[in-house]
Formats: C-alpha cells, structure tokens, sequence
C-alpha cells in the first residue's frame, strides 16, 4: 500500500511540474546590432544555474531562449523580411521594370529603330545595402534582362559573313516590303548604386551608379517581302560585347520609380556589327 501511495503521489507532482510551465513571455530585444527574439518562461521545473549564452538563458525556474532573427540579403526578395543590422540599409534595387531602347552614336544615324517597339525588361531579385550615413549607402542587386530593338520600315539587320550590317530595304528590290527585323539579346545585370532616401523605405529616393552587362546569348532575325516570296534571315552566331558597362540613375516614391541607362560600351564587337551604344529608359515597381 505504501509503494501505490509513493507512486501515485509521483506521478501527481509529474502532472503539476508538466502543468508548470504556464507563463511565457516573448520580446525583440537587439544585441550588437543583431535583433533577436527572447523567450522567456517561469515556473520551469529546472534546477541548476547555467552561464549565460546567446543560446539559452537557464536558472532555477525560469529558462531564456534567444532565436536570432536575420536574412541573407540574396532571400530579402523571397522571405520580405530585411536585415536589423547597424550598417544595413533599405536599398531600391530589387525590381520590375520596362524600358525602350534608342541607339546613340551611332554611324550614319543607323541603326534607326522603332522607339515603342525596342523594349527592354529587366527583373533584379535579389538586393543589398550598406549604410554609410543616416539616411545614404551603398546599393547591390543581381537579375536578368531581356534586351530588343526593333528596326523601322526601311531598315533590316543583315549579316554578311561575320558582320552585322543595317542595310535599306530597297537594296532587296524596288518593291521589297519589311515585315519585321529585330536584334535581341538576353543576359544578366549587376547595378552598384549610391542611394539617398528619407527615414523610411517608402520615402523618395535618388540614387545614381553603374550596372555590369553579362550577355551570354545574342540572335537577330528579318524577314522581308520579294516579289510575293518570303524570305527570312536570322542568326544566333552574333559577335556582341558578352560584357558591358552602363551609367544608370534611378528617382522615385515608395514601391514606383522611373530610371535611365547610358551604355558606355559597344554593343558589337569592332568590325562585327554596327557601331552602337544605347540609351534607355522606363518605369520601374520596386519589390519591397
């Protein structure tokens, strides 16, 4: 009888010490710089003291646990949370954006093309900042781009041998119609920017900087009317500048902005196509 009476009275007092653990209190707290998340809860049936780490906080009765609450900046996009670092800073380069293309200096105006029709899409998700002053720092981003210029009526692209030419159309014949005659290419974008805005990420900014041009791949295709005959001529055999440079600057409010870029590299390779360097411009939606 004895043995039940200390059993039963065993497994009371395990019932209450599991039923203990009834008052939990969870706080942000900041630790060098770092946010954490502290959770701290009483009535533990825990016996002995512990030193205290960023890990756990443990003595008699009461336990503290530390969850560090941070991203690596490439998955800002994916998780929408930011960094709560000292010298992070809420960059604008993570975006959307649409832009149209116009060659500039270029040789005899050529290649003339279709404005509206040269677009270029740019999507940037992954971003960075550090902070250099209050409200000022230095912007990261890596995405990709898909880059077209769409040439006018009386224009084609046309290769010959191992240049890209631009030639008219009425060298094909009096009564040669254009259909379409485009050059496009597709690669990645690497902007480094300096931005200032104010106190929060949906205050106005400006920031103005450089972005590398990592082209890859290359195609133009034209397609022309002769005498009722179709005829196509396309390539992927291109002899671009696989690496570029562009001055860029963006302005905007909150989650919309507008930007313009100026390449100051050549699109082609000296000798492989026409000489050509492009300014483009758009509307970007910022991925806060």
């Amino acid at each position: 009888m004895k043995r039940v009476l200390i059993s039963i009275t065993f497994i009371i007092v395990s019932v209450l010490n599991a039923f203990a653990v009834n008052d939990t209190t969870i706080v942000n707290v900041e630790i060098g710089g770092v946010r954490y998340t502290r959770e701290t809860t009483t009535n533990t049936p825990i016996s002995g003291v512990f030193e205290e780490s960023l890990d756990s906080i443990t003595t008699d009765g009461t336990k503290t646990t530390y969850h560090i609450v941070e991203d690596i900046p490439i998955f800002n996009l994916i998780s929408g949370k930011k960094q709560h670092r000292d010298n992070y800073f809420e960059p604008h380069v993570a975006q959307f954006s649409v832009g149209m293309n116009k060659p500039m200096n270029t040789i005899g105006d050529v290649p003339d093309n279709n404005i509206a029709k040269s677009i270029t899409i740019t999507f940037i998700p992954f971003e960075c900042g550090y902070r250099i002053a209050h409200n000022f720092g230095l912007t990261f981003g890596a995405g990709f781009e898909w880059e077209n210029y769409n040439l006018t009526d009386n224009q084609l692209f046309y290769r010959v041998d191992k240049e890209l030419k631009v030639l008219d159309i009425k060298e094909f014949g009096a009564n040669a119609q254009l259909e379409k005659s485009k050059f496009r290419k597709f690669g990645f974008i690497v902007p480094v920017m300096l931005e200032v805005h104010g106190s929060s990420s949906r205050s106005p900014f400006f920031s103005v900087g450089a972005a590398l041009n990592l082209v890859p791949r290359s195609r133009y295709n034209s397609k022309i009317i002769v005498d009722d005959e179709m005829q196509n001529f396309k390539s992927s055999q291109l002899h671009h500048n696989p690496v570029g440079c562009d001055l860029m600057a963006q302005v905007g409010y909150g989650l919309f902005g507008f930007y313009a870029r100026y390449s100051l590299t050549e699109t082609f390779k000296s000798g492989h196509g026409p000489q050509m360097k492009a300014l483009t411009f758009g509307i970007s939606f910022f991925c806060l």
